[in-house]
Formats: C-alpha cells, structure tokens, sequence
C-alpha cells in the first residue's frame, strides 16, 4: 500500500512539475482579465477605461436578443502587456486558454515592451499583438486593423504632441476599435468616439486604481497528458486509501472569458 501511495504522490509532483515547465510562456489571468499590465507599463487612467468598456460591451451592449440570435453576442476586447520579444510568448496559446470572447468574437492586444535602463519604472515599448478570434474575424478583418491602427497609433499627430505616449496612443487605438465593433457589428450609431477620447484626455493622469479588480487568479493550465497522468496518480492515491485533493479560487469577483477560440490569426509590429 504504501508503495502504491508513493507512486501516486511521485507522479502527481512529476506531472505538476512537467506542466509547470511545458507552460512557462503562459500568462495568468488578471482578476480583472480584460487589461492584464504585467509589464506595469500603463497608467491607471488607461487600464480603466479598457477595464471598464470591455466589461460593457461583453456584458451589456453586445447581449441584444438580435445579436444572440446571430450568435455574434459576447465580443471581448482583453488588452495585456508583457516585458520581452514578441517571440518570446505564444499569444493563441494565451487566447486560448483565456477564452476571449463568447462565439469566438474575442480581440486580444498584446503590448511587448523592453526593460529600460535609466528608469525601471518606464520600459519601452517595442511591438504590439493583434490577434482577432475566428468568427470576430470575419467582421474585423487583419486589413481593416491595421487600417485602424495607422490612422490612430501611427497618426502623425504624434511627431508633434504626445511623443512616445503609448498610453494616449493605445486609448486612441483601443477606442477606435470598440468604434468599429459598436458601429458595424452591433449597430450602435449613437457612439460617440470623440467625447470618449476627449474625457480620456482631460482624466489621463488622474488615479483609477480603486475601480478596477486588483491581483491574478490562482489556475494553472496543463496539456492533456499531464492531466491524465494527474487522473492516474490520484487513482493510484484513491486504491490506497490516501486520495485528497484541493482546488484554490482567487474568489468570485474576477471576470472570466466566454470561451472563444483564436485560430493564429494575427499580426505583430
């Protein structure tokens, strides 16, 4: 018996300590989960106002009974930041596991910054993400994002006022998106994209911190075979007489994605 227990316990630790290093690229969710600044790259004026119109739209403007019959309801917009190259992170293996996006009508940016050298508090910005879920991806195409992102991040407004602001720059992109989402996909012609950016402009240094869920859930994600050599020790703890496990919650106020798939359908500049 007490072999059969040690057994057990060995290829349970085995099998947290695989998964632990087969998914070191993944990010944990934030409890806020539509903007996760793990790079603490943003103002909190910036992380709410992404925080609390993401939470919105998924929540509210997208739940009209028309859109549900079409089955396009439950759109997501998740903004996250991350210190290091782009090719240091899989972003459809972090849209996956996230679930952005009810119907697959999930957006997910992804902001890649370096770490700064005369002051640790401001990295830089090298690159962004875009990675668009496959059925939002029919209705915002790759074209038309980047279209948008030229028009708003590229604008050379910004050789002039604004220099190296990714933070005014990002509130004008992520704006203009949910612009486009409001206006072509769910109709919403009253949006007004002006006086959003017009009140993020006047409110940008003020603090939000309060207002928006703070800390990361407690979850790990695993492949298959490492849940099923989980399912195996714990069998073997069950024949033993020795089986217990325990699962952690970080609570019931974190958000959470809908389920939505991305297939790689991205870009990154």
């Amino acid at each position: 018996m007490k072999i059969k227990k040690f057994f057990g316990l060995g290829v349970i630790f085995a099998s947290f300590l695989l998964g632990s290093c087969s998914n070191e690229t993944l990010f944990a969710r934030s409890n806020a989960f539509y903007i996760n600044d793990q790079a603490e790259a943003l103002l909190s004026s910036t992380k709410y106002l992404i925080y609390h119109y993401s939470s919105e739209l998924y929540e509210k403007d997208s739940r009209n009974e028309q859109y549900k019959t079409q089955k396009i309801d439950g759109a997501q917009i998740v903004v996250a930041t991350h210190i290091g190259e782009p090719s240091s992170i899989n972003t459809t293996e972090i849209f996956n596991n996230w679930g952005i996006g009810e119907n697959d009508m999930g957006l997910l940016l992804m902001l890649h910054f370096a770490p700064n050298p005369q002051d640790k508090y401001s990295p830089t910005y090298i690159g962004m993400t875009r990675e668009i879920g496959k059925k939002l991806s029919g209705y915002l195409s790759m074209f038309r994002l980047e279209e948008i992102f030229i028009n708003t991040w590229e604008n050379p407004m910004f050789d002039t006022v604004h220099i190296k602001d990714h933070d005014y720059k990002l509130a004008f992109f992520y704006i203009a998106i949910l612009e486009e989402i409001y206006t072509k996909i769910y109709t919403h012609v009253d949006f007004d994209s002006e006086a959003l950016m017009d009140s993020y402009d006047r409110n940008q240094y003020n603090l939000y911190t309060d207002l928006i869920p703070q800390g990361y859930r407690n979850e790990v994600f695993f492949d298959w075979w490492v849940w099923l050599l989980i399912a195996l020790g714990g069998l073997s703890l069950l024949g033993s007489g020795g089986f217990w496990m325990m699962f952690v919650s970080s609570g019931k106020s974190f958000k959470s994605g809908g389920g939505g798939k991305s297939g790689g359908y991205k870009y990154t500049r």
